[in-house]
């Protein structure tokens, strides 16, 4: 039976000083920091378009009324006898 088989750890070379994993748990900062960086871009660019959306079907909205109208007026104008 070999040492590692008594105490159940796997058999390989001890962890590092913690001074070898502080690097990449630094690096693993700065790329959440990027990742929540772009994550705000992100939702300031659906914010804006969301808002260029309801400006968009809210000018369509009072278009189609207006034309509405439009017809409407004519269409009312037009002697009873042609209508038909």
């Amino acid at each position: 039976m070999t040492n590692t088989d008594t105490i159940g750890l796997p058999a390989g070379p001890p962890r590092g000083p913690l001074e070898e994993s502080q690097p990449a748990w630094h690096e693993l900062e700065l790329r959440v920091g990027q990742l929540e960086a772009d994550k705000r871009g992100l939702e300031h660019d659906n914010k804006a378009l969301r808002q260029l959306l309801e400006r968009v079907i809210e000018h369509r909205q009072k278009s189609h009324s207006e034309l509405v109208m439009i017809l409407t007026n004519l269409v009312s104008k037009l002697p009873l006898n042609d209508v038909g």
